[in-house]
């Protein structure tokens, strides 16, 4: 198996939906197990409950439930009555350790099964804790599956779309004439969208990729080609190979559903890597594996920052160089708060050939450090040249020095991604700046812990 993870598509969804309850969703699952223990206090049988045991079997039977409930009045659906016993039921079965009784109070909450002799008061609370539970759980299925599982489940990209089931990779001609005519007799008005607003992929992407089903061996022999050639290019972060092998599918699949049908130009084809690139950094984040918008990890996500960092340069136009330094830099002050607020500023020397050319400091808080290095200047450096400031041709020998640094702490480029060492000079601790811009023309270096 390509993606080394066998995992089935329910159990990815499960995962998925209980990080979401535990990051992005915590503080609405904590108020509603709260009103769960308010209930529970009120009942002799469950008074003895402590407030972990029912919010974590709360929170299993949310991981559990494959759907989104729509209670309106005092009693519920069938449907809606049968996924819940259904969610309790598979709670339970992968919780042995936790209490039955514990579950089977949850499920009569759930169900608006009211204890004997409840009041008015205490049959408005059990129902409001109902309506409170289909708030909370209509987002964790999206979060969770929308916006997460979809982008770690990647056996077949096509399957991977808003209402549908990524685990059942097809239906039979009979079936498909089954519900053909039900919806013919039930829904004859309706409308059979092949994209909107939700789906991941359009109609054409998922058409190339469902063709892959037909072809297995030609699909495996493409992929241990591309795998042998991109090889050179993997880099390992935090011991682990970057792209995985799961990214890596993800990668190869959608070049394939959207590579274009004609030659492109230089400048289409710059655009279409452009979008590539963008994706994936989307499909990274969201998938929360290596990192999230949440919680970014740097060093994986600027892994591709390099490239990105070209494209802009070669694209000047729209002012998209403006954006992508500001962004990172104020990614980076976000992250080093009390460094950029309140660290001690340190004036660099600038040496060489080019030093007039270039204003740089240091920025100092503890074991946080920062170096900015900006172009000054920039018409008398480079005449009628349109070109941007970068390396060795232009800064020749130039280079700051900066007394007091390690010369062996290794630093981080923040705009492209690079990691960057310390030269010395007649003893001191020196960078170059045809090292520091040699694929941007700023630089915005971090002290690696």
């Amino acid at each position: 198996m390509w993606t080394q993870d066998p995992r089935p598509f329910a159990e990815v969804v499960y995962d998925a939906k209980r990080l979401i309850m535990q990051v992005s969703l915590a503080s609405e699952v904590h108020m509603l197990a709260y009103q769960l223990d308010r209930l529970a206090q009120q009942q002799r049988r469950s008074r003895d409950f402590t407030f972990n045991c029912p919010r974590y079997a709360l929170q299993e039977v949310i991981a559990y439930f494959r759907c989104i409930s729509y209670i309106t009045a005092d009693e519920l659906h069938p449907d809606d009555r049968r996924d819940m016993q259904q969610a309790v039921a598979r709670a339970q079965r992968n919780n042995p350790a936790l209490s039955r009784e514990v579950f089977a109070f949850v499920q009569d909450m759930l169900l608006l099964n009211y204890p004997a002799g409840a009041g008015d008061d205490e049959r408005a609370a059990q129902q409001r804790f109902v309506g409170k539970f289909q708030q909370v759980t209509a987002p964790v299925m999206a979060k969770g599956l929308e916006d997460t599982a979809f982008y770690r489940y990647h056996r077949l990209l096509s399957l991977n779309e808003v209402g549908n089931d990524a685990d059942r990779f097809s239906v039979s001609p009979d079936e498909l004439h089954r519900v053909n005519q039900e919806r013919q007799a039930k829904w004859p008005w309706a409308l059979s969208a092949l994209s909107t607003h939700d789906t991941k992929r359009s109609e054409d992407v998922r058409a190339r990729l469902n063709v892959l089903s037909e072809l297995p061996e030609e699909w495996q022999a493409c992929l241990k080609r591309w795998s042998d050639v991109n090889a050179q290019y993997r880099q390992e972060i935090d011991e682990a190979p970057v792209p995985d092998a799961s990214v890596e599918y993800l990668i190869y699949q959608t070049l394939l559903g959207a590579w274009p049908l004609e030659p492109d130009s230089l400048q289409e084809y710059a655009a279409f890597v452009e979008r590539i690139q963008a994706y994936m950094l989307k499909a990274l984040h969201e998938a929360k594996v290596h990192t999230s918008w949440i919680n970014p990890n740097d060093a994986y996500d600027e892994d591709d920052h390099s490239a990105l960092a070209q494209e802009l340069l070669t694209h000047k136009q729209g002012g998209r160089i403006k954006l992508y330094v500001s962004a990172l830099a104020l990614h980076c002050r976000r992250k080093n708060p009390g460094l950029f607020a309140v660290g001690e500023y340190i004036p660099a020397q600038v040496l060489g050939a080019q030093a007039v050319h270039v204003f740089a400091f240091r920025r100092r808080q503890g074991d946080r450090e920062a170096v900015v290095a900006v172009p000054r200047l920039i018409t008398r450096l480079l005449g009628d040249s349109h070109e941007a400031a970068l390396g060795e041709a232009v800064w020749q020998d130039t280079r700051l020095r900066i007394p007091g640094i390690n010369p062996q702490q290794t630093w981080h480029h923040v705009f492209t991604g690079e990691p960057v060492r310390m030269a010395t000079d007649d003893g001191q601790p020196t960078l170059a700046v045809a090292d520091l811009m040699a694929q941007f023309p700023v630089a915005l270096l971090v002290a690696q812990p």
